[in-house]
Protein backbone atom coordinates (compact mmCIF):
# COMPACT_ATOMS: atom_id res chain seq x y z
CA UNK A 1 0.00 0.00 0.00
CA UNK A 2 1.32 3.44 -0.96
CA UNK A 3 -0.31 6.55 0.50
CA UNK A 4 1.32 9.86 -0.42
CA UNK A 5 0.43 13.41 -1.41
CA UNK A 6 2.28 13.21 -4.74
CA UNK A 7 3.96 10.31 -6.55
CA UNK A 8 6.35 10.88 -9.45
CA UNK A 9 7.78 7.62 -10.72
CA UNK A 10 10.25 7.63 -13.59
CA UNK A 11 11.23 4.03 -12.91
CA UNK A 12 9.32 0.80 -12.27
CA UNK A 13 7.00 -0.13 -9.41
CA UNK A 14 6.46 -3.90 -9.38
CA UNK A 15 4.61 -6.28 -7.07
CA UNK A 16 3.32 -9.81 -7.61
CA UNK A 17 0.80 -9.08 -4.82
CA UNK A 18 -2.12 -6.65 -4.51
CA UNK A 19 -1.28 -2.92 -4.55
CA UNK A 20 -3.32 0.00 -3.26
CA UNK A 21 -2.13 3.46 -4.31
CA UNK A 22 -3.71 6.59 -2.82
CA UNK A 23 -2.31 9.97 -3.84
CA UNK A 24 -3.53 13.42 -4.90
CA UNK A 25 -1.32 13.41 -8.00
CA UNK A 26 0.37 10.47 -9.74
CA UNK A 27 2.87 10.66 -12.59
CA UNK A 28 3.51 7.07 -13.62
CA UNK A 29 6.13 5.41 -15.78
CA UNK A 30 5.64 1.67 -15.19
CA UNK A 31 3.41 0.04 -12.56
CA UNK A 32 2.73 -3.71 -12.40
CA UNK A 33 0.76 -5.65 -9.78
CA UNK A 34 -1.60 -8.59 -9.28
CA UNK A 35 -4.68 -6.53 -8.34
CA UNK A 36 -4.35 -2.75 -8.42
CA UNK A 37 -6.51 -0.10 -6.77
CA UNK A 38 -5.71 3.57 -7.46
CA UNK A 39 -7.53 6.52 -5.89
CA UNK A 40 -6.34 9.95 -7.05
CA UNK A 41 -7.33 13.36 -8.31
CA UNK A 42 -4.87 13.31 -11.23
CA UNK A 43 -3.28 10.29 -12.88
CA UNK A 44 -0.86 10.77 -15.75
CA UNK A 45 0.19 7.40 -17.20
CA UNK A 46 3.13 7.78 -19.55
CA UNK A 47 4.12 4.16 -20.15
CA UNK A 48 2.35 1.19 -18.55
CA UNK A 49 -0.11 0.15 -15.87
CA UNK A 50 -0.59 -3.63 -15.98
CA UNK A 51 -2.12 -6.29 -13.76
CA UNK A 52 -2.33 -10.06 -13.81
CA UNK A 53 -5.84 -9.71 -12.36
CA UNK A 54 -8.01 -6.58 -11.88
CA UNK A 55 -7.58 -2.81 -12.12
CA UNK A 56 -9.78 -0.41 -10.14
CA UNK A 57 -9.03 3.28 -10.80
CA UNK A 58 -10.96 6.18 -9.29
CA UNK A 59 -9.75 9.56 -10.59
CA UNK A 60 -10.98 13.03 -11.44
CA UNK A 61 -8.52 13.30 -14.34
CA UNK A 62 -6.80 10.44 -16.16
CA UNK A 63 -4.39 11.09 -19.02
CA UNK A 64 -3.20 7.86 -20.62
CA UNK A 65 -0.37 8.14 -23.15
CA UNK A 66 0.81 4.57 -22.69
CA UNK A 67 -1.00 1.33 -21.90
CA UNK A 68 -3.47 0.32 -19.20
CA UNK A 69 -3.81 -3.48 -19.38
CA UNK A 70 -5.63 -6.02 -17.26
CA UNK A 71 -5.99 -9.78 -17.68
CA UNK A 72 -9.07 -9.52 -15.47
CA UNK A 73 -11.54 -6.66 -15.06
CA UNK A 74 -10.83 -2.98 -15.81
CA UNK A 75 -13.02 -0.70 -13.66
CA UNK A 76 -12.38 2.99 -14.40
CA UNK A 77 -14.39 5.56 -12.44
CA UNK A 78 -13.01 8.68 -14.12
CA UNK A 79 -14.57 12.14 -14.56
CA UNK A 80 -12.23 13.35 -17.33
CA UNK A 81 -10.53 10.64 -19.42
CA UNK A 82 -8.07 11.53 -22.18
CA UNK A 83 -6.67 8.46 -23.92
CA UNK A 84 -4.06 8.61 -26.66
CA UNK A 85 -2.65 5.19 -25.81
CA UNK A 86 -4.24 1.78 -25.25
CA UNK A 87 -6.75 0.75 -22.59
CA UNK A 88 -7.10 -3.02 -22.89
CA UNK A 89 -8.87 -5.67 -20.82
CA UNK A 90 -9.18 -9.42 -21.28
CA UNK A 91 -12.16 -9.41 -18.89
CA UNK A 92 -14.99 -6.91 -18.53
CA UNK A 93 -14.34 -3.19 -18.81
CA UNK A 94 -16.42 -0.53 -17.07
CA UNK A 95 -15.87 3.19 -17.63
CA UNK A 96 -18.28 5.32 -15.61
CA UNK A 97 -18.65 8.61 -13.67
CA UNK A 98 -17.52 10.09 -16.97
CA UNK A 99 -18.22 13.67 -18.08
CA UNK A 100 -15.51 13.92 -20.75
CA UNK A 101 -13.95 11.10 -22.73
CA UNK A 102 -11.49 12.03 -25.46
CA UNK A 103 -10.08 8.99 -27.23
CA UNK A 104 -7.49 9.13 -29.99
CA UNK A 105 -6.05 5.74 -29.06
CA UNK A 106 -7.59 2.30 -28.51
CA UNK A 107 -10.13 1.12 -25.92
CA UNK A 108 -10.78 -2.61 -26.15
Amino acid sequence: SINTKELKSKGKIYSDKNVSLISNKIENNELTAKNLKIVTDNLNNNTKIATTANIDITAKNLVNKGMIYSTGKNDLKVTDLRNSGNILSVGNMNINHNKNLINSGKIQ
